[in-house]
């Protein structure tokens, strides 16, 4: 008797947890139309304000160690966009973060801001790192990048 109500009880919160889980994803406000990829050569562009430039970059084959890359964050609008700071993160094969830290940048209406961030490749084979950019827009707002590639030897 416990026993089954004990496994009721487990599925019940389970059952709650991804409840939860779904009606959270379904009002998060970059549920999907916020961003729009419009090519694989051209910026993703949120729906009002900065966008970056080439977010996903394939490095193709390149030796283990450090390597720099730039993202441009440019802002098409024609009011100021403020760009709140970035995170990095480290995984098996490779930490991706920038440079420095990223300050609170006001970027003018037509103007661009170059982010240089670092990839740390630890070891040969396929890696894949992640970094997050945090833009205004009545609360940070999360724009993902990726670098992607294959660590090779000396």
């Amino acid at each position: 008797m416990l026993r089954s109500a004990f496994r009721a009880s487990v599925f019940a919160a389970l059952l709650l947890v991804g409840l939860a889980g779904w009606a959270a994803s379904r009002g998060h406000p970059l549920g999907g139309a916020e961003f729009t990829q419009l090519s694989a050569d051209q910026p993703t562009q949120p729906a009002e304000g900065l966008c970056i430039e080439c977010p996903d970059q394939d490095l193709g084959n390149v030796p283990v160690g450090q390597r720099f890359v730039e993202f441009v964050v440019s802002n098409p609008s024609a009011v100021e966009g403020r760009l709140l700071g970035a995170t990095g993160s480290c995984g098996w094969t490779c930490c991706f973060k920038p440079v420095d830290d990223v300050p609170v940048v006001t970027i003018g209406a037509g103007k661009t801001y170059t982010m240089r961030c670092t990839v740390l490749i630890f070891k040969t084979g396929p890696f894949d790192g992640k970094l997050t950019v945090f833009v205004d827009r009545g609360g940070a707002r999360p724009i993902p990048l990726t670098v992607r590639g294959v660590g090779i030897g000396p």
